[in-house]
């Protein structure tokens, strides 16, 4: 498993209110990819983001009765919570005497910013061939066979392509994702065309694109494979940066030795026009486990708290310490926990870590770097919520509302932690992401399945790690166990100008109960609502380890 390093970047340089006046290049993306401070401003080319995806068609209304359909075994749901996720396209397409399957078909300024999918079994050796048209050309940009393409060397090599969970598994049971941005100044069309070969048993395609569409008149500088080659040093520094150790600089305060009795309270301030550039933690208790779940982490910008979450779930591992690097989140082999969101405050900010446990917990280190930051309208609060579902009842399917936020700003990520209690082949995980943006009646990200969601596929208990996706634990997949889930967003970061609403399905194969802890992240501009508020009394709660401790 590849280990990665990480720091902050400089801060954004460029400045300007009117989008006419940038130009989006495959150059600007890979630059927003590592420019750590563009995520804390509202965008400047200004985008909406949505996804295409093979979702089930049938999904057409909300409606919690159809969750309530009886389950059996096969199972593929009911109207808002239909499951036959795959081989559903826009249309299929005749060109030059092939059968194209149409995945995306967008008529606007905008970038393809990630791709994932996967199919079963039957077309696992015969992947077939997508093509990529851009700008309503005849001939297509991209035309390649689909695992070189997403998972492949095809475009670009790692960390832009990569296969979710373990290399020793079989390719066909592992997520692939492309993150390579593909920009395109009119239209962009994708197409899945079957390969040669024969399809053999259960053959389904599942796919989700999430793309930026820009506001018209924004110029875009259209993709094309002279354009990756003119750009093809500069992905390999990007992709470097990405997983590259550097040095942060600023300004440090640090607390070191400090015994949390139950209730205790670290805290650091911070006074200025500053951002908070890097926090790092490392803790010590007799239940190092529980010690991740019943320490929070509250943090407080000029005034008003905007975080207040676990920190094994703040930093990316549920109440699983293992070793995990991603972008933003990190914990190393040694348990020290780091975060890199940019944090920018006008007057001052206030970071405590509270023990509201019944054990000491030691604070070995607590330090935080924060650096100076030009405060303008465009500047953005950030925001960390989490609560738990316990003992939740997943006889029926339904919709749990991750996170909703009334005002202006953009969703960057979440973490998902939960407790399996099911014995057996029993999957918790086939429920779709369902986000509604500004108010929109139908979600423009429906999903295909909770793994989807987060890079991997088939319900794979493997651990992976990932710039922008993670599965730090995933041994209740599949059986009891405790699972950890995240995924972090930039170029597919959600802007979002008046409301956001995030939705996961909870759709488990059994009739149980389980453990459901999800957390979000989020910038925000002054004066935003958050509908998810501090619960102390549940990261109180005992963690369940075992079967038995979760029934007791």
């Amino acid at each position: 498993m590849r280990q990665f390093f990480w720091i902050l970047t400089p801060l954004f340089l460029v400045s300007t209110n009117v989008f006419s006046q940038y130009r989006v290049t495959m150059s600007s993306l890979l630059n927003e990819m590592t420019t750590t401070d563009q995520i804390a401003k509202w965008p400047e080319a200004t985008y909406r983001c949505a996804q295409f995806s093979s979702y089930d068609r049938r999904s057409k209304t909300p409606n919690p009765a159809d969750g309530r359909a009886k389950k059996s075994n096969p199972d593929s749901g009911t109207g808002w919570f239909a499951n036959n996720d795959s081989n559903n396209f826009i249309r299929t397409d005749s060109i030059d005497g092939r059968a194209e399957m149409v995945m995306m078909d967008h008529n606007a300024p905008g970038a393809i910013v990630r791709f994932w999918l996967v199919t079963t079994p039957g077309v696992w050796n015969n992947p077939g061939k997508i093509r990529i048209y851009i700008d309503s050309a005849q001939k297509p940009t991209v035309e390649m066979d689909a695992w070189e393409l997403i998972g492949g060397n095809g475009l670009a090599g790692f960390p832009f392509s990569y296969i979710a969970s373990d290399a020793t598994i079989p390719a066909g049971r592992r997520g692939r994702n492309l993150y390579l941005p593909i920009p395109y100044a009119k239209s962009c069309k994708v197409t899945w065309e079957k390969g040669p070969g024969p399809v053999t048993g259960w053959s389904s395609r599942y796919y989700n694109i999430n793309y930026r569409e820009y506001k018209s008149g924004t110029d875009v500088e259209s993709f094309s494979l002279d354009v990756l080659k003119k750009n093809s040093n500069k992905i390999l520094r990007t992709g470097a940066k990405l997983i590259a150790e550097k040095s942060v600089e600023g300004k440090s305060k640090t607390v070191k030795d400090h015994i949390l009795k139950p209730e205790g309270i670290s805290e650091l301030k911070i006074k200025g026009e500053r951002a908070l550039r890097n926090i790092r933690l490392k803790i010590s208790a007799n239940d190092y486990r529980q010690a991740l779940r019943s320490t929070v982490i509250k943090i407080s910008f000029d005034g008003n708290r905007t975080v207040w979450c676990p920190i094994g779930e703040f930093f990316g591992i549920g109440n699983t310490p293992t070793e995990n690097h991603t972008y933003y989140v990190s914990n190393s082999a040694e348990n020290i926990m780091t975060a890199r969101w940019p944090m920018p405050f006008q007057k001052n900010a206030k970071l405590e870590i509270i023990n509201h446990g019944d054990q000491d917990v030691n604070i070995e280190e607590l330090s935080v770097v924060s650096n100076k930051w030009n405060w303008d309208e465009n500047s953005m609060y950030f925001y960390g919520t989490w609560f738990e579902k316990r003992h939740i009842d997943a006889t029926h399917r339904q919709d749990i509302n991750f996170v909703s936020v009334e005002g202006k700003g953009v969703y960057v990520g979440d973490a998902l932690s939960l407790f399996n209690s099911a014995s057996g082949r029993a999957w918790w995980g086939e429920g779709d992401e369902k986000i509604f943006v500004d108010g929109e009646s139908f979600p423009s990200h429906f999903g295909t399945g909770s793994e989807d969601y987060y890079g991997y596929a088939w319900a794979r208990s493997e651990s992976f790690y990932h710039p922008f996706i993670a599965q730090p634990s995933g041994s209740g997949n599949k059986k009891v166990g405790p699972v950890t889930n995240a995924r972090y967003r930039i170029l597919d970061a959600i802007p979002f100008n008046k409301s956001i609403r995030f939705y996961m399905e909870l759709w488990h194969w059994e009739e149980v109960k389980i453990n459901y802890a999800p957390a979000t992240f989020f910038y925000a501009q002054p004066g935003a609502k958050v509908n998810i508020q501090p619960d102390i009394e549940a990261v109180k709660y005992k963690i369940a380890k075992t079967q038995s401790e979760f029934l007791q």
